[in-house]
Order: structure tokens, then sequence, then C-alpha cells
């Protein structure tokens, strides 16, 4: 935007006062940092507008002012909430499920990328946030989630919470004095017109124990459901195919972003998704999506959407239906 407004005047001379700007943008930014995520960030057609409108009138100044305002006018209109969002955040988990209440499942590998994110979303306070089980990848941004932003509650599941990671977490618990919950299977919250239900496997397994210790996160959005599944593996996804139609969803959050050690043919055949959602990044060192999963959901004709493709993946319920728009944020760092 400072770029743009110097574009705005054809004065030659205002061009020297560029350090001067970023000086007092330096300044501006940090007084602004409190009331960051109170407002969503302006929709990005509107800020290309902005840019190149104010470009083309620079000879115009009033007119390339009043270009410049459209996209902070725009964020202060309100926009509708979107219920279901799963964040790109390179190769980890970062769910955002928001109704009258907002819920953050995982909070993915870095601090910044995960509160730029919520910022640009106008989220600046979560009521819960649940974490599926103590890996990097999925922990790595809460401990600074928890001391910048105000948090209601953190769920958490007393099955392998060990690790640098989990213990700074609950070291940002303690000294942000946020409570702490610890989920039992068939766990219920209501987040307005969204009920979430935990559930747990009842036995750990010897085979990547915490992985398959995994909370599951079941959501209720109107008539239809979708299962978040954390990083659960063969032996997680087997004991929790017993129990049936509880597991049927619409939109399934592929297990382990992908890998080949999840997504059995069991288990999706139980869960019968519409829609699958595979959180990885791009061009990860793990291979992730495994081929074979890719396969599978194919054979079961589920479409597949891949935050490593498409960016942020938000998912809205417009009567009923399944709406699926592909988000384009600032493309995370290569892990």
């Amino acid at each position: 935007v400072v770029s743009a407004a110097l574009c705005a005047f054809p004065c030659d001379p205002l061009f020297a006062l560029l350090h001067w700007l970023r000086a007092a943008c330096g300044v501006m930014n940090d007084l602004a940092a409190p009331l960051s995520g109170f407002l969503p960030r302006p929709p990005l057609p509107l800020l290309l507008l902005a840019y190149f409108g104010a470009f083309a009138l620079r000879r115009r100044p009033p007119l390339a002012i009043a270009v410049l305002l459209v996209p902070t006018l725009a964020a202060l209109l309100p926009r509708p909430i979107v219920p279901l969002t799963f964040l790109d955040v390179g190769q980890g988990d970062a769910i955002l499920v928001r109704d009258r209440e907002t819920l953050l499942v995982d909070g993915g590998p870095q601090p910044q990328r995960l509160l730029e994110l919520l910022a640009e979303r106008g989220v600046h306070r979560i009521d819960v946030v649940l974490l599926t089980h103590a890996h990097p990848d999925h922990c790595g941004g809460l401990p600074d989630l928890l001391r910048r932003l105000h948090v209601g509650e953190l769920w958490l599941s007393p099955r392998k919470l060990r690790g640098p990671c989990a213990n700074d977490l609950l070291a940002a618990a303690r000294e942000s004095e946020t409570p702490i919950h610890f989920v039992r299977d068939g766990d219920r919250h209501s987040l307005g017109a969204i009920a979430m239900t935990t559930l747990l496997v009842d036995r750990v397994s010897r085979r990547s124990p915490e992985n398959n210790s995994s909370i599951v996160v079941r959501l209720q959005i109107g008539r239809r459901r979708a299962l978040l599944t954390g990083d659960i593996e063969r032996d997680a996804e087997i004991d929790l195919a017993d129990r049936g139609g509880l597991l049927r969803a619409d939109i399934l959050k592929i297990p382990h972003h992908g890998s080949k050690t999840s997504s059995t043919k069991t288990f999706l055949a139980t869960v019968q998704p519409r829609l699958a959602v595979i959180s990885c990044g791009r061009r990860n060192l793990f291979g992730h999506p495994h081929p074979d999963v890719l396969g599978r959901l194919e054979a079961q004709r589920t479409h597949a959407w891949r935050t490593d493709r498409g960016g942020s993946i938000e998912i809205r319920f417009p009567n009923g239906r399944i709406a699926v728009r592909p988000q384009i944020d600032t493309p995370p760092p290569r892990l």
C-alpha cells in the first residue's frame, strides 16, 4: 500500500521520503499489533485493484487515494464466517472451526505462519485449542499462540504427552493461565450450531504409539459431518472401524498427511467420505500423499483436496450442500 501511495504522486521529491515512510510504517505496525486479527484480510482482488488502480491514477492523487481506501473499507464490512478451514501450514496440520465459538485443532509447525493465517481471517481469540498429539508438525505453533492470543481452554490427550513441544506447550499454558482439559473418549462440546465429539482408541499401539494415540474429532455441522483424524495409523483405524456408523462422515481429514501407513481400505469403507482433505507441504521430504492412498480414494470415488496444491481449503455448507474453495495465502516455507 505504501508503494502504491508513493506511485499516486507524480512529484519525484516524495520518493526521497521512502526511508522515513518505512520507519513510520514500522511504528504504525507496532501500535496496531494489539489489534491484529480483529478485522479479516481484504479479498485479494481488491488488494490488487488498489495497487494497480493507484498506479494508473498516480497523476490524479485524490482518485488514487480513494482507490487505496477500497480494501480498508472492504475489511470493515461483515463477512460470513467460514465453518471449516484447513489452514495451509506446510507439512503439518491446523484446522479452524468457527460458529458462535472458535475451535483450533492443532497448530502446525511454525508459530509465525499460524498467527499470520489466523490474523488474516479476523481471529483474535480462540475458545478451544485441541492438540491431537504432541508431534512438532501439529504442536509447534501452539505455545506462542497461547502466549499471544486469548485461549479459553486447551484440550490435550493424557496419553503420550511428552517431548520438548509438549513441555513448551504446558509451560505456555501455565504462563497464560489457560485451563487444561484432558480429553476422554466421547467428550462433547458445542460451538454453536456445530457439535464436537472426541474419539479415542481403547488401547495404546506398540507401533507409532504417539500417532495412534491421536485424538479424533467428529464435527456435526447441520446434517453434514466431518472427521478430523490427526495422525492415526493402521492400528487405530482398525479399532475405530469397529464403531461402524459413528465414523460415517461426508468430509474426512486424511490421517497422517496421506502416509501409506494410514487410510486403509477398511477405514475408508467405514467412513465413506464424499470429500477428503490432505494437509501436507509442497514438495515435502516424506513423499506425502502416497500414491497408494490417492489410488484408494480414487477407487472409492472420493474427491481429494490438498493444501500443497490448493492452499488453505475453506468449506461452507450453504443450504446443506458442501461448497469448497481454495484460499490463496502466502506460501509457507518448505520444511
